[in-house]
């Protein structure tokens, strides 16, 4: 229902239960005794009554009580009224009135909630502003520039090569190796926050160990990955290996460690976890070579590439799957 423009004035400015009794209590002194624009004071309506009073209010604040004493001797000379009289009962409630409380504690709840939204996305804003500048201060590396959360990137290819590339500490680290033979000589995550590597290029990626919360590395094409990969991350390993990558030893900890070995001839190292869930896909021909070992509580390998884990499956975890691995002696 639309509100009056009376109403919308009247909120900012008697809110208060002291300044509504004052409103009311002029009100009742006062406005029996006068009329508006001519009209008899008993039909004046209520948008006048409330002028009428707001009015006084004004020339009360004004005027330091003289307004009040005006309106207790009255234009009849009456005087104040009696107080022993008990409750003036001569002006009804006004219902406008009885639902101003609901219709206030509601706009209080709702600003409220405005109010908590707009703290969280200033905090939030404050956060990725810290995070940038701890990036400016560590990403100072060439071909390395700092991302809208604070990852720093280091992009190696054919202008920069980056024969090895060791990540700033504490912070978020992404690491592109894209030219041939970039990253050759390996990359080191391990001070890391989190981590990302990703060798595309021909040759690209010696070895690489990562750390943190998090790590991804994506061996892509043939050839890379050529010394192995190590991942310490406490939430996550994931390990991709494309044809003819990871040739070498692949392990991982944490919680959880999953490595894909879906190109051909990939992953022809040993692939040892000690993760509390263990995840092998041995997809490509000829893939996982060696042997695959893994313990913790869950662990689950499968070998669906022709020719695929042609050295056996060790399987120390609580739970193997398929159960007929093989389990450590």
């Amino acid at each position: 229902m639309p509100v009056s423009p009376l109403r919308s004035f009247r909120r900012p400015c008697l809110t208060s239960g002291r300044s509504r009794r004052l409103f009311r209590q002029i009100w009742c002194r006062c406005a029996p005794q006068h009329s508006l624009v001519g009209r008899p004071s008993g039909t004046i309506t209520g948008m006048a009554r409330r002028l009428t009073a707001l009015s006084l209010l004004l020339a009360l604040a004004s005027s330091g009580g003289a307004a009040m004493e005006a309106c207790q001797t009255g234009t009849s000379g009456t005087g104040p009224p009696n107080r022993d009289a008990g409750p003036d009962t001569s002006v009804p409630p006004d219902a406008n009135d009885e639902n101003d409380g609901g219709d206030e504690r509601s706009s209080d709840s709702a600003t409220d909630a405005s109010d908590g939204a707009l703290d969280s996305s200033e905090d939030a804003t404050d956060s990725a502003m810290d995070a940038f500048g701890l990036c400016e201060s560590l990403c100072t590396m060439a071909g390395a520039s700092c991302q809208g959360d604070g990852t720093c990137l280091i992009a190696c290819g054919a202008q920069n090569p980056c024969p090895s590339v060791t990540c700033p500490p504490g912070i978020p680290c992404s690491v592109d190796c894209v030219g041939q033979n970039a990253c050759s000589q390996g990359v080191d995550c391990t001070a890391a926050s989190r981590c990302a590597v990703v060798c595309t290029g021909s040759s690209t990626c010696g070895e690489i160990s990562c750390a943190g919360s998090d790590c991804t590395v994506q061996c892509l094409l043939d050839g890379t990955c050529t010394q192995g990969v190590s991942c310490k991350a406490t939430n996550s390993c994931n390990i991709q290996c494309g044809n003819a990558s990871c040739p070498k030893d692949v392990s991982c900890t944490g919680a959880m460690c999953t490595v894909n070995c879906t190109g051909t001839g990939s992953c022809g190292g040993a692939i040892t976890s000690a993760a509390d869930a263990t995840t092998v896909a041995c997809s490509g021909q000829n893939s996982c070579g060696g042997p695959v070992t893994c313990t913790g509580s869950t662990c689950g390998v499968g070998c669906d590439g022709g020719g695929s884990c042609t050295s056996g499956e060790c399987c120390d975890a609580g739970s193997c799957s398929p159960s007929a691995a093989q389990h450590c002696p």
